[in-house]
């Protein structure tokens, strides 16, 4: 699985679905830039490249197919799980929703 970043400077890729280790790529070279930590089901970036979100199996979630949102910052590495998503997310696509239309509710 891999993504082109929006800008097209990275690639973020899984090295296999075994270990789902995320890779950050060069996109100009394709050269290996740095490991991310595990990976996710889904790869998804943010429309200014800067953050990849990602599916998380969550197996604190019991047995059914329950995943949870990780946002991870691509310059810094940290990851933050949106306290609403956890198990709280039944498989599909994802994606990013501008702040504009999330604050309509």
């Amino acid at each position: 699985m891999a993504s082109w970043s929006p800008g097209g400077k990275w690639i973020a890729a899984l090295s296999d679905y075994k270990s789902f280790k995320l890779l950050l790529l060069d996109a100009s070279n394709v050269s290996r830039t740095r490991e991310l930590g595990s990976g996710g089901d889904g790869l998804y970036w943010s429309p200014d490249s800067r953050f990849l979100l990602l599916y998380k199996d969550e197996l604190s979630c019991g047995p059914s197919e329950s995943y949870s949102i990780e946002i991870l910052d691509i310059e810094t590495g940290e990851r933050t799980v949106p306290k609403s998503s956890h198990c709280a997310i039944s498989g599909g696509l994802g994606g990013w929703v501008s702040s504009g239309i999330a604050s309509l509710q």
